[in-house]
C-alpha cells in the first residue's frame, strides 16, 4: 500500500504538464496564433504608438513573453533600425478574449 501511494505521489511529480501561474509571464507557444496576431500589430502600428521612432523601421524580435489576464498581453522586446542608429523597444499588445478590439497599450523607447 505503500508503494502505490510513493508511486502515485511521485507520477504526480514527475508528469505533471508545466503550467504558469494565473496571471504570471510565460514563454507563448511558437505555434500560438495570437503570438502571429501581435507580433503583425506591433509591426504595422509602433509608429503612431511609440514616440521617437519615426524614420526607423522593424529590424528583428528580441523576446516575447505573454500574460494572460482576460485576454492576452504579450510583450513583445525588438529591434528598431534606421540606417546605422538602432533603438530598443518594449511593446506591451493587448488580445482581448473577444477580438477584434487588439491594441498596444504601453510602448518603451530605450
Amino acid at each position: 500500500m505503500k508503494l502505490l501511494i510513493l508511486l502515485i505521489v511521485l507520477s504526480s511529480i514527475f508528469c505533471r504538464e508545466h503550467r504558469p501561474m494565473a496571471g504570471g509571464k510565460f514563454k507563448p507557444d511558437q505555434n500560438d496564433q495570437g503570438l502571429g496576431q501581435a507580433i503583425a500589430y506591433a509591426k504595422q502600428n509602433f509608429k503612431t504608438s511609440c514616440a521617437g521612432t519615426s524614420g526607423y523601421s522593424w529590424d528583428k524580435i528580441l523576446n516575447v513573453e505573454q500574460q494572460i489576464v482576460n485576454g492576452s498581453n504579450y510583450y513583445i522586446s525588438a529591434l528598431l533600425k534606421n540606417g546605422d542608429k538602432t533603438k530598443n523597444v518594449k511593446i506591451v499588445v493587448y488580445m482581448p478574449a473577444s477580438p477584434p478590439s487588439i491594441r498596444i497599450t504601453s510602448c518603451s523607447v530605450f
